[in-house]
């Protein structure tokens, strides 16, 4: 009895320490999966020599790359690869060049066949916490960041 009730003052005690953990872990990794793929668009222009679309879906959790055949139709349906964020990581704002955000739609950003594309910045944020992934525009790793407010 004893030994069951210093179990459970020690989960109490611990376990809020762990939950904000794991919730910190899990945005950090959705942060660096979603700083390779931003990396692996830009590689996958350069060696294609193709056009491609980087697609941040600010609402719906999840971005994607679309890549254009050529000479297709805009309208057409295009090569799409997504990945969705887990339910408690959301984007908060995806922001282009050095101040316009996008909070409520997609943001999409061209990468052309020389691997450069738009400078822009994506804050991921779970449980009241905030990273931001980075984006150069000219090359460079992808890299990221804790978040402060501008």
């Amino acid at each position: 009895m004893l030994v069951v009730a210093i179990i459970a003052l020690l989960l109490g005690i611990v376990g809020p320490t762990l939950g904000g953990r794991i919730s910190g872990t899990r945005l950090e990794s959705c942060a660096r999966q979603m700083a390779r793929f931003v990396d692996l668009v830009r590689s996958e222009a350069v060696v294609q020599g193709r056009f491609f679309y980087l697609v941040y879906g600010v609402e719906k959790g999840r971005y994607w790359y679309e890549r254009p055949e050529p000479g297709e139709d805009p309208d057409a349906p295009r090569l799409r690869i997504e990945k969705i964020l887990p339910a408690e990581v959301k984007i908060r704002e995806v922001i282009l060049g050095e101040s316009e955000s996008v909070y409520l739609s997609d943001a999409s950003i061209e990468v052309n066949p020389l691997g450069t594309m738009g400078t822009h910045r994506v804050v991921l944020e779970s449980g009241g916490r905030a990273l931001v992934v980075r984006v150069p525009p000219f090359g460079g790793r992808t890299v990221v960041e804790a978040w402060s407010e501008p």
